[in-house]
């Protein structure tokens, strides 16, 4: 049915590979990539839902639709939940639909998995930008104006006793006890708060009240996120 239906494809030429069974339809997977795969819901000791789930539980990154003559929402809903990626009740099936349904399923398939890699991707060079914002041996201080927003890095917690914790639960007040002198305050928050090129010396006091020299230059990000860097 499947191969005269497609046949007489208008814009699409297919080649199939035919499987009889559930094992050997996943054994077929393992060994070779397939753009579609048209799985069947009646196949013995698995009925394809669960051929589906398997495939999907393992990794398979080919796009998988389910041919039934058991029409059902129940069904529709299964396949879907297992991973199918779209469901055709054969006695709907016409040449038109079931081309149309391989090559969106296609599609879709292959714009989720850019979408998983380009994720996977950004979640790498997050974790890159974490290790460094920790472990470079300079403070700095990450903030959003206005937003309340301040994270420390752990150079900057070590060398001043003073934590994101701090921050968050002080707000303005962390920034009154590491510059205690009003006219200090001042010039480290309108530097900072103006992201002024260069670098400033300025005198920051610890959590425990001793006093730190430090050295400070500042960046503003295109999303007005803020990053002060200091040098004790």
């Amino acid at each position: 049915l499947t191969r005269r239906m497609l046949a007489s494809a208008r814009q699409d030429r297919f080649r199939f590979e035919e499987a009889a069974t559930a094992a050997a339809g996943l054994a077929a997977m393992r060994e070779h990539k397939f753009d579609a795969v048209l799985v069947d819901y009646q196949l013995g000791e698995l009925n394809g839902t669960d051929l589906i789930r398997r495939c999907v539980s393992e990794g398979c990154p080919t796009p998988l639709i389910l041919l039934t003559g058991w029409g059902s929402y129940d069904i529709d809903l299964e396949a879907m939940q297992a991973g199918a990626e779209d469901y055709l009740p054969k006695q709907d099936l016409t040449p038109a639909l079931l081309e149309r349904s391989i090559r969106y399923a296609i599609e879709r398939k292959r714009s989720a998995n850019e979408l998983r890699q380009h994720e996977a991707v950004l979640a790498r060079e997050r974790e890159l930008l974490q290790i460094l914002f920790d472990s470079i041996p300079v403070m700095i201080i990450m903030f959003r104006p206005g937003l309340g927003q301040v994270q420390f890095n752990q150079t900057f917690e070590r060398l001043t006793g003073w934590t994101t914790a701090d921050a968050q639960a002080l707000k303005e007040e962390v920034l009154e006890r590491m510059h205690p002198d009003p006219a200090e305050r001042k010039r480290s928050a309108e530097f900072f708060l103006q992201a002024q090129p260069g670098w400033q010396t300025f005198e920051i006091y610890t959590r425990g009240g001793a006093a730190l020299p430090s050295r400070g230059s500042n960046i503003r990000l295109t999303d007005q996120t803020q990053i002060g860097i200091g040098i004790d």
